[in-house]
């Protein structure tokens, strides 16, 4: 019985769909961003957006770092940031903008995240979201941002 058992651990272990650095809220997908912050394609910014699905809540690891990826992207990439975002279902909008409405740290600068959103020209539903996020982040600081 023992040795059933060890292999069904090995197996699920193992296989890559039951692998935690392939599941969607693995940190393999936020590797693949920091490699690439700051020249992010369409598809890559899709594939970040898509690891923000509910069950990455609970990965502790995946939503700090994760976070602090959202705030990178959005300073160096914001018309693509927003422009991606914009085209989510309303649940992983809804995450996002509460993730961007804390920020995991206070080294992250929320002064230049809010100027490079501001500066977008299209997606102002979805760019009006991204900044009153910033702002309640900026209020939790003691910022104003404008």
């Amino acid at each position: 019985m023992k040795i059933a058992k060890f292999f069904l651990l090995l197996f699920v272990l193992l296989t890559p769909q039951f692998s935690l650095a392939n599941s969607e809220c693995g940190t393999s997908v936020l590797k693949e961003i920091n490699s690439k912050i700051g020249s992010l394609s369409e598809s890559d910014m899709k594939m970040f957006f898509g690891a923000y699905g509910p069950k990455c809540g609970t990965n502790v690891e995946f939503s700090e770092w994760g976070n602090e990826l959202l705030f990178g992207a959005l300073i160096k990439q914001p018309d693509l940031f927003i422009k991606i975002l914009s085209k989510q279902n309303a649940s992983v909008i809804s995450k996002v903008v509460k993730e961007l409405e804390s920020p995991i740290h206070d080294g992250i600068d929320l002064t230049k995240t809010f100027s490079a959103a501001k500066n977008v020209k299209n997606y102002k539903k979805t760019k009006n979201s991204v900044l009153s996020a910033i702002q309640i982040a900026g209020d939790k600081m003691g910022l104003k941002l404008n």
